[in-house]
């Protein structure tokens, strides 16, 4: 459960899910750091963004903090700062090499290109876990197949000589944005998929904390290929308007996407304060959300009928008027599927019902973990309907239920960041 509480302006959200029964996450939020530095062009157009913005920020923040609080969260304890792990000491995280393993990848072929070596190398793209924890995982190509938990809860797996929480019915693809084709070979299609590009960004590279990815090679992934008609794509974009606008003007229209909604992450201490001033010329306590649904194509125009062949000269001109009825009559022709009333198609309107709100909030406390977002899976279930396939690129870490792909799609399931609990008794015995 990750919704604290909802009212009309959005949701709060606790960000520590774990993965699956019995398994509780260990991530510790973080407290921001602040330094003034002078404003920039991109900063100085952020601002005049973040004037359109501000009112419905502000005030729909303060009616979700005030409606957590009651709950006993987002409320500071008497005489201290709203967090009583901020003295603890973070625990040493593991390191992560999966994007340089990615790398070593590209020289291995992929399946399609080696299938049919022998009786489990089919060339079929994707792999199941073992359900049992005694099962070898030493046989799996995690680099150029689909990896799936197909059980209900979550699996401890031994994957390249470290042990990963993989959440229950979960399904993922180690790779880098070169090596995709096994997920489109997956032959599934979305009814959601989320984006969580690596952005360009002067301080990343400065620390090097992951390779980020130029705009334009963004429109080369095959999103068009990955959706089922009416998909909901949801993009995080950071504050930068350069970048908002390349999504909302090029980039969406590119994959046959129109924007529905602009969202707001707001992030709070957990006392509930912005956790940098919400006027800040440098840094905002928000990110956006642009939302958009997959259109489908247009129908291709009829083609012409086709003239009648020229009579030659000297065959019969067969008898005008309509030929001698023979067996059956044939049956009426269908309707044709045109737009409604509104000039919506029929796809458009099975989405209907699954209108997005324009505008909402998402306020939770960030993570001590750099860029890492708040699980959307819970807030936007409404929008996609029951039983949707759910698609997260650029991930992380796995989600339950959800297909994910990254060169780091794992990182974050590592079992350093969860404290294992052991199974319940069943209802039956009793424990000695």
């Amino acid at each position: 459960m990750s919704v604290v509480v909802q009212n009309p302006s959005g949701w709060v959200l606790d960000p520590c899910v774990p993965p699956g029964p019995g398994v509780q996450a260990r991530l510790r939020r973080r407290r921001p750091k602040r330094k003034h530095v002078d404003l920039n062009q991109g900063e100085i157009d952020a601002l005049a963004y973040h004037e359109k913005v501000r009112s419905f920020v502000l005030e729909g923040t303060k009616g979700l903090v005030e409606a957590a609080r009651p709950l006993g969260y987002l409320e500071p304890e008497a005489g201290g700062t709203g967090d009583s792990r901020e003295d603890e000491p973070l625990p040493r995280w593991p390191d992560c090499n999966l994007a340089a393993l990615c790398d070593m990848a590209k020289q291995l072929p992929l399946v399609e290109e080696h299938g049919g070596g022998s009786d489990d190398d089919d060339g079929v793209p994707v792999q199941f876990l073992p359900t049992e924890r005694v099962g070898s995982t030493s046989h799996l190509d995690l680099f150029s197949r689909v990896t799936e938990n197909i059980a209900d809860s979550a699996l401890e797996v031994t994957l390249m000589g470290a042990d990963y929480v993989i959440p229950p019915r979960s399904a993922f693809l180690l790779s880098d944005f070169t090596r995709i084709q096994p997920l489109v070979h997956y032959g599934k299609k979305f009814d959601l998929m989320v984006l969580d590009p690596p952005w360009e960004n002067k301080s990343v590279k400065r620390s090097g904390r992951y390779s980020s990815l130029p705009s334009s090679q963004l429109k080369q992934l095959p999103v068009p290929l990955l959706a089922a008609p009416g998909c909901l794509v949801v993009t995080w974009v950071t504050n930068k308007p350069r970048l908002l606008r390349f999504v909302r003007d090029q980039l969406y229209p590119h994959w046959g996407i129109r924007v529905v909604a602009e969202w707001f992450w707001v992030k709070v201490t957990t006392a509930g304060d912005f956790v940098f001033p919400l006027d800040s010329p440098h840094k905002k306590p928000y990110e956006v959300l642009l939302l958009g649904r997959c259109t489908p194509p247009a129908p291709a125009p009829p083609s012409p009928p086709h003239p009648p062949p020229a009579s030659h000269p000297h065959t019969p001109t067969p008898p005008s008027g309509p030929p001698p009825p023979s067996g059956p009559p044939p049956p009426p022709p269908s309707e044709p599927r045109s737009p409604d009333h509104h000039g919506r198609s029929q796809e458009e309107n099975s989405t209907e019902d699954l209108r997005v709100a324009e505008r909402r909030l998402i306020v939770s406390v960030p993570s001590v973990f750099h860029s890492q977002k708040p699980p959307l899976a819970e807030v936007l279930r409404p929008y996609v309907g029951p039983g949707a396939r759910c698609l997260e690129l650029f991930a992380r870490g796995l989600q339950p239920g959800w297909t994910s792909w990254g060169n780091e799609v794992i990182k974050f399931q590592h079992a350093a960041y969860y404290h294992l609990t052991p199974d319940p008794p069943p209802a039956h015995q009793t424990p000695p």
